[in-house]
């Protein structure tokens, strides 16, 4: 995929990551430069995860000062552009970095710039930042869609689940489907535009992780039959909140799970240590008696599991069916009437 979106997509830049590739910190690997910009061609620059540069010293222990961290980055990793204040230590005359070598990541950070005619103001009139964002925002949001209705794989489709039927009594069951910042991801900047509960007013105004109020949760959109999350939170063991699942599941003739982490276990600093759902949401799948396929060799380590919930969803007619949401569209949307890959 790497080589498909600089090659056939033509992107201008990649981002190299804080991880090491075959030992080499991925901002300092000649070997991803040289597939990048000589194999694959790509036209513009290369840019760090923020710090990523300045982890050659602190967390790699590859070099003992700015100075030399930002000469490995851009004289082995060819890294153009520092997310961070390491490369301000190639203002001193004495670090170890040709001018060639400055003047070619200048050229490269610049090329896209000047390719879109940034410095032209009869092909670019200078407008204000927010103003250009908005007028583009439509087609962004429509070619995502499109991405990610294509990015759906069908793995199983037991007795012709899918799509749903349109008159469809449905439930919707877990925390997910009334989340709102996890739906967008751990690293957002200003997800609601304009927003006056954020207090930074950045450039895309909402700040960095701070409002997601205009962002609509499943059940927001969804409008399902019934709903409940049926936990008390996403990392909660509290079973308090299995009795409120049972009673929405009752009648229905589907469930739709919207199981999995959040915010709390997957973020930049924060990484799951293995596929089990946390908290007591295995209690909901476990309950389902098997009828989550897509769900279902997850390892489900929550023991304490009352009987009284056993019993309960033993006796439940209602869960006939249980599907592992991933994008609704796909599964009582527009892009329903065309079964997934």
């Amino acid at each position: 995929p790497f080589e498909a979106v600089i090659k056939d997509a033509r992107a201008w830049s990649y981002m190299c990551s804080y991880n090491a590739v075959n030992g080499a910190p991925a901002c300092a690997s000649a070997t991803l430069a040289a597939l990048a910009k000589d194999e694959w061609g790509l036209r513009g620059f290369a840019e760090s995860d923020c710090d990523a540069v300045k982890d050659l010293e602190t967390f790699f222990n590859m070099t003992s000062s700015d100075a030399e961290s930002a000469a490995m980055a851009l004289n082995v990793g060819r890294t153009d552009v520092d997310c961070g204040g390491t490369y301000e230590a190639l203002a001193d005359p004495s670090t170890n970095v040709s001018r060639d070598a400055l003047e070619e990541a200048f050229r490269n950070a610049m090329r896209p710039l000047f390719a879109v005619g940034l410095f032209d103001p009869a092909t670019f009139p200078q407008r204000p930042a927010d103003d250009v964002i908005a007028a583009d925002m439509a087609a962004h949001k429509e070619a995502a869609l499109d991405a990610s209705r294509q990015s759906i794989v069908l793995l199983k489709n037991d007795n012709d689940a899918l799509p749903l039927a349109k008159d469809a009594k449905i439930a919707l069951i877990g925390p997910l489907g009334f989340a709102r910042e996890q739906l967008v991801g751990p690293v957002t900047i200003g997800p609601c535009a304009g927003s006056a509960a954020a207090p930074s007013a950045g450039l895309l105004g909402g700040g960095y992780k701070e409002d997601y109020s205009c962002v609509a949760t499943l059940n927001e959109t969804l409008k399902p039959w019934r709903a409940a999350p049926g936990v008390e939170n996403i990392t909660s063991t509290s079973e308090a909140f299995i009795g409120d699942a049972i009673a929405a599941a009752q009648g229905a003739d589907v469930v739709l799970f919207a199981l999995g982490a959040g915010l709390e276990t997957v973020d930049e600093t924060e990484d799951l240590e293995d596929l089990a759902l946390p908290g007591v949401q295995p209690l909901l799948v476990a309950l389902a008696r098997g009828r989550v396929p897509l769900l279902r060799n997850l390892r489900l380590d929550h023991t304490n599991i009352s009987d009284l919930g056993r019993r309960q969803f033993d006796g439940l007619k209602a869960l006939r069916r249980g599907l592992d949401v991933s994008i609704l569209d796909s599964v009582v949307g527009e892009a329903a009437e065309k079964p997934p890959h």
